[in-house]
């Protein structure tokens, strides 16, 4: 009977031993309650919402850095492009915007505007700088006549450009679009001269309003030729030439004596 009684004594030792085992487990250690469902959910729900957050500021913090870096692109280009224009209109004998761009599309938007020059044994070559839409680029072609355009540097990002030439007189009527405030009350005479080229080269004093546009910048400049005349010097010839003046004979002058 005694040994009933122990091994039944055992048995709610044990039993209690569990039962302490279980709640010390729900409390945790050193007497601390454990997390319940409902706030480990909770917690995974912030967890959740901090992530989302950081993630979306790092794309929103990529995209600007993006959008900054192709501002900065694209105002150097633009820039160095209107550079590169001018430069070569200041040894253009020609500046022009053809009615057909090299490719033979029409380019009555402006997209294309070219150069002519000579060399020193008075051959004329040309080269021209052509906007791809599509590719958001300005390609500058070298050609001449008999022979296939040849492409060179190319400056991008560009997304937009244009060129129109108007004649010189144009620079003081408000209403063109190559107007300039300075030269509002100024009479510009208009000259061109057709050079006989195959393409079409026509110099004179027209001047050529480019506009660029990026993600930058919005620049505009005014192009003519190096050979753009101002003014004209009239040349009188006589007939009969009159005659040379030649050179005068000086007169000697007479000693003084001298002595008493």
């Amino acid at each position: 009977m005694h040994t009933l009684y122990h091994r039944a004594g055992v048995a709610a030792n044990v039993l209690r031993g569990v039962a302490q085992g279980t709640a010390a487990c729900m409390e945790g250690q050193g007497g601390e309650r454990g997390f319940s469902l409902v706030e480990v959910l909770l917690a995974a729900a912030i967890a959740a919402i901090a992530t989302t957050v950081l993630v979306t500021l790092a794309h929103h913090l990529a995209r600007a850095m993006r959008a900054l870096d192709d501002r900065l692109q694209g105002s150097s280009a633009a820039h160095v492009l209107l550079d590169r224009l001018e430069g070569d209109s200041q040894a253009a004998w020609a500046v022009w915007v053809p009615p057909l761009d090299i490719e033979g599309d029409d380019n009555r938007d402006g997209h294309e505007v070219d150069f002519f020059a000579q060399d020193a044994s008075h051959r004329g070559y040309a080269w021209a700088y052509r906007f791809d839409a599509a590719a958001h680029a300005v390609t500058r072609y070298a050609y001449a006549a008999g022979s296939a355009p040849l492409s060179g540097v190319t400056y991008r990002p560009i997304d937009a450009f244009s060129a129109t030439t108007s004649p010189a007189g144009a620079i003081g009527n408000r209403a063109a679009a190559a107007y300039d405030p300075l030269f509002a009350s100024a009479r510009v005479d208009s000259y061109a001269y057709d050079y006989g080229t195959p393409f079409g080269a026509i110099g004179g004093n027209a001047i050529t309003r480019v506009r660029v546009v990026t993600a930058g910048a919005d620049l505009a400049t005014l192009l003519a030729s190096a050979t753009a005349p101002s003014h004209f010097t009239v040349v009188v010839t006589y007939t009969p030439p009159p005659a040379p003046l030649g050179t005068p004979i000086p007169t000697p002058l007479p000693l003084a004596p001298f002595g008493p």
